[in-house]
């Protein structure tokens, strides 16, 4: 039987490539079962059946393998899916359902007893699936490039968050450039850590089934604590992570990470700034290592920049950050440069397939951060070029990320200010690795720190939540008449 490639969308022409390829190659491992692409592949004709008919999908991801293959079977039927994190608090889980009107949840079986929610079906992935044999080998049925392949949450200012759209044009483009980026003939196991409502695991997803390899998701919280032990264990060969975790694994000392570094052949990294020590230490602890540097906000499709990095070249890379290199195929990066800024130093500018095809229902928002008919993302990210390669400093407004997680300052600052009801302010930043929320208190209302984040962490996740909530009789100043933020860190300790 020869292969015949019909498919205009790569993830499916992938998966139907392994699946004709290496049926019983083992695509998702995990604690419960070892589920073959032939598996995974019926499995998803199988789903994608009973759902056909939908528009828009959410998928709550407590068992990540039936998540994904919630993933591949919206994918493969042209069905637009919405990936939630199933332990963010149910406020923010209602308020996605709200705003975007789902036609189906996909859930598990374990997870359907708890969330009753607001969705007139419910579908849900069974063990089952993977048994069910389907007749026909073979199921290719294009869209229209231009279709939303998924819709994404992150934080927004306003105190809410936004969708960010993603059309199946853009998820291609990105699959392409992780096939390349993974071309080696090595046998590939990727790990797989993030949670579905953050777009790493994007990358942590295709990188594995785009590539014919096999994918190992994090099912308990011992190993999300001690990452190193998961990766020594499953024996990863391929590490996508936020930086922020090499910190976690640097306290278990050297003689651990030399053991958790046995299999590793390559790493990603995403999601935050990359510091000189990280990397240092992992080619410390290893020589014959591959470390990809990348940079991109959501709205360019997890990222769009990269730099290969090794034990010979990284110091040529790295000041106090490391380089996150210039574009991958098909992005432009564009930097404009501001009087506020000297040198070289510029906000990003990205144009490329890979830029969002906007946020899902916010028009002015839209008009603000995309130009050009969405083919070109104002990012916010302040970068600095040196000798023809990008170094991101800053942002220009109040968005951080924190253990990868992208947040909006204001987003918690409006909770907070929502749930006190009074005539009041509230201003939080981000200092030493932490959240502080002050709020301007003239009326000396008693502020209760524990009652005051029992309730907010109703409505924004754990990585929102401020370590200490301080009152204020007045908020300070600078010379431009705004709250001086630097001032404010005087105020942490007292």
């Amino acid at each position: 039987m020869r292969w015949s490639k019909k498919c205009n969308f790569f993830p499916i022409e992938r998966l139907e490539l392994f699946n004709y390829l290496s049926p019983d190659k083992i695509v998702i491992s995990t604690e419960k079962s070892q589920i073959s692409y032939s598996n995974f592949y019926n499995a998803c004709i199988f789903l994608g059946r009973k759902i056909k008919n939908s528009k828009k999908v959410i998928i709550l991801d407590d068992e990540k393998d039936k998540a994904v293959l919630g993933i591949f079977s919206c994918l493969m039927f042209g069905i637009t899916y919405i990936p939630v994190s199933h332990d963010i608090p149910l406020k923010r889980i209602l308020y996605i359902i709200k705003k975007t009107n789902p036609d189906t949840l996909l859930v598990t079986k374990k997870l359907s007893k708890y969330f009753k929610l607001p969705i007139n079906k419910k579908v849900i992935i069974d063990e089952k699936y993977y048994k069910i044999k389907i007749k026909f080998k073979k199921y290719v049925k294009n869209f229209p490039l231009q279709n939303i392949a998924y819709i994404i949450f992150t934080s927004g200012s306003t105190g809410e968050p936004k969708g960010v759209k993603i059309s199946r044009e853009a998820l291609n483009n990105f699959t392409k450039y992780l096939c390349r980026l993974f071309s080696d003939n090595q046998c590939k196991n990727f790990s797989l850590f993030a949670p579905l409502g953050f777009d790493l695991s994007v990358a942590e997803i295709f990188g594995a089934i785009c590539t014919g390899s096999k994918l190992i998701p994090v099912e308990n919280e011992y190993f999300k604590s001690f990452p190193s032990e998961f990766i020594y264990k499953k024996k990863i060969t391929h590490v996508i992570l936020v930086p922020s975790c090499i910190s976690i694994i640097q306290q278990l000392g050297t003689n651990v990470n030399k053991k958790f570094l046995k299999n590793v052949k390559h790493f990603v990294f995403c999601g935050e700034v990359l510091k000189k020590i990280h990397i240092e230490y992992l080619f410390k602890c290893k020589k014959n290592l591959r470390v990809t540097n990348t940079y991109g906000p959501t709205e360019a499709t997890v990222f769009c920049t990269a730099i290969d990095l090794y034990k010979n070249n990284y110091n040529q890379f790295s000041k106090k950050d490391v380089c996150i290199g210039n574009e991958i195929s098909g992005m432009k990066i564009k930097i404009v440069k501001d009087r506020n800024y000297k040198n070289n130093f510029g906000q990003v500018l990205i144009s490329g397939p890979q830029v969002s095809s906007g946020y899902f229902l916010n028009k002015k928002l839209n008009q603000e951060k995309f130009r050009n008919y969405y083919n070109t993302f104002v990012s916010g990210d302040i970068v600095e070029k040196i000798d023809n390669n990008l170094y991101f400093l800053q942002r220009n407004d109040n968005q951080i990320k924190r253990w990868g997680n992208r947040i909006e300052l204001d987003e918690i600052s409006r909770v907070i200010e929502k749930y006190l009801k009074e005539s009041t302010q509230c201003e939080t930043i981000f200092y030493n690795g932490d959240l502080y929320s002050f709020i301007l208190n003239v009326n000396n209302i008693k502020i209760n720190n524990n009652k005051i984040l029992q309730e907010i962490k109703k409505n924004i996740p754990k990585y929102m939540l401020p370590k200490k909530i301080i009152g204020m009789k007045y908020l300070p100043l600078n010379s431009n008449g705004k709250i001086d933020k630097k001032k404010l860190i005087e105020y942490i300790n007292d």
